[in-house]
């Protein structure tokens, strides 16, 4: 039996990322449709570490602003964030041994702008 292939496309990636001293967290605008996830990524003193993958819940909705609330997350010292929206195409039902599924393909957005906290 043959299945459709869906068209692979990346999400557009977030906008207007800020950050708010009091209660610490973070503010961006999500503009894609087609989002799964959002990644929010820290840089302290080495590479990018993610410190969340929020599911994104906004369907067809776009210019719809997201809040992550970092108070513990975000520690006392400053840092550097920025945030990827994730897209996973194909199908991600899990089946039953000893089926081994179908294949699907993660995309992810161009990084957000950088803020720091």
């Amino acid at each position: 039996m043959m299945r459709p292939m869906p068209i692979a496309m990346a999400p557009k990636p977030v906008t207007d990322l800020k950050s708010a001293l009091g209660p610490r967290r973070l503010t961006w605008t999500d503009n894609s449709t087609n989002e799964v996830s959002f990644r929010v990524e820290t840089n302290f003193t080495g590479p990018w570490t993610t410190v969340a993958v929020l599911t994104s819940n906004t369907g067809s909705t776009i210019n719809n602003p997201k809040r992550y609330p970092a108070a513990g997350a975000l520690g006392a010292s400053p840092r550097y964030y920025r945030v990827v929206a994730n897209n996973v195409v194909g199908d991600t039902a899990v089946y039953p041994a000893p089926a081994l599924g179908f294949p699907t393909i993660s995309l992810d957005s161009t990084p957000s702008n950088i803020v720091r906290i």
